[in-house]
């Protein structure tokens, strides 16, 4: 509940808001990314290369991500945002 609390009164308060807000930070830890390379570890058959594709594809989603986390979060305008 004090996440929700927190979130309205970022919203509704009568303070101006004069940088990013984010109410959840980008993490790098990713849970499907994990649970990806472990099976990718597990399986001999053919569908290796299929899971190895989404391994590489997730990454390449995760980064872009973290630019985009970085590029609003060193910008200088002022916006709430939650993921």
């Amino acid at each position: 509940m004090a996440f929700l609390e927190n979130a309205l009164n970022l919203i509704f308060s009568k303070s101006t808001i004069t940088s990013p807000i984010f109410i959840k930070d980008f993490q790098k830890e990713n849970e499907q990314l994990r649970d990806l390379i472990e099976l990718s570890c597990k399986v001999t058959s053919n569908k290796k290369k299929y899971i190895d594709r989404d391994i590489t594809l997730l990454k390449q989603g995760l980064a872009g991500e973290q630019n985009v986390y970085y590029e609003l979060k060193n910008s200088f305008l002022p916006n709430f945002m939650s993921t």
